[in-house]
């Protein structure tokens, strides 16, 4: 039960959702389903609200609650394979007026409303930073890939890691 704890990445939702399928399958089942897809979580309890139902409608319902503003960071902060930093969200999620401070207060909402995640826990400075899960990853880009900033973000992001890259080695860009 732990492995599917921390598959479903300790999501309270993804937990019970997954405690309910206990009932008709082995753990080991339940597990090896979870690596591909969230179907196994979908169908909960008949009484249930039907955001409730699945792991994926209770993420559609707490995206329909944010505001406009926030949807956009969130679908474009999906770029990111891992965590990022709040220079990062300033050059590669712009849009109009979004400052340091702009930056900050939005990633401070996802945070409130548990779409980003915060690590400063046990790491080195230059590895801290806030990101989202795997499974809220994934779901931000299904959102970014329907939108038609998609391809701006992604040459964004490119280009905002080749200037890193370039940076940091500055001898390797004239090559």
């Amino acid at each position: 039960m732990v492995q599917i704890c921390r598959r479903v990445e300790g999501i309270p939702l993804a937990i019970e959702l997954a405690a309910g399928r206990a009932r008709m399958m082995a753990p080991a089942e339940i597990l090896t389903r979870l690596q591909d897809s969230f179907g196994v979580l979908a169908g909960g309890s008949r009484s249930a609200d039907a955001r409730h139902e699945t792991l994926k409608a209770a993420m559609d319902w707490s995206y329909w609650l944010l505001t406009e503003e926030d949807n956009a960071l969130f679908r474009r902060l999906a770029v990111f394979a891992g965590g990022f930093s709040l220079e990062s969200v300033e050059a590669v999620c712009p849009n109009d007026g979004l400052d340091r401070d702009a930056a900050m207060h939005l990633v401070g909402r996802l945070v409130e409303q548990s779409l980003v995640s915060v690590n400063m826990a046990g790491q080195q400075p230059a590895r801290r930073g806030t990101g989202c899960s795997r499974r809220l990853r994934e779901y931000g880009r299904a959102k970014l890939e329907e939108s038609p900033e998609a391809d701006v973000i992604r040459r964004r992001h490119a280009a905002y890691f080749v200037t890193l890259a370039e940076a940091a080695c500055p001898k390797a860009g004239r090559a």
